[in-house]
C-alpha cells in the first residue's frame, strides 16, 4: 500500500513528470479530509497549468493555485 511519502519520493525523482502528481492526487482524494482535497485539487491544477498555452487561461489557473495555496502547509508547497 502506497503511503504519502513514497508519492512525494516519486515526484521528487521525476519533477517534469505529470503523472505522480496526478496518482498522487488521486490517493489524496480518497482520504476524504477537507486538507486532502484541497491538496489534490492543487496537484491536478499545477498539471493544467503546465499544458495549459492561453495566457487568459494561464492567469485563471495561477490565481486558482494562489487561493487554494494559502490553505496548504508551507513545507508541503516546494515538494509537489
Amino acid at each position: 500500500m502506497a503511503d504519502q511519502g513514497s508519492f512525494l519520493r516519486a515526484i521528487l525523482a521525476n519533477p517534469t513528470d505529470d503523472l505522480p502528481r496526478l496518482v498522487y492526487a488521486d490517493w489524496l482524494h480518497e482520504q476524504q479530509t477537507d486538507e486532502t482535497t484541497r491538496k489534490a485539487e492543487f496537484l491536478r491544477v499545477t498539471a493544467t497549468l503546465v499544458k495549459a498555452s492561453d495566457a487568459a487561461a494561464r492567469k485563471k489557473l495561477e490565481e486558482q493555485l494562489g487561493k487554494l495555496a494559502r490553505f496548504l502547509p508551507s513545507d508541503w508547497l516546494p515538494v509537489v
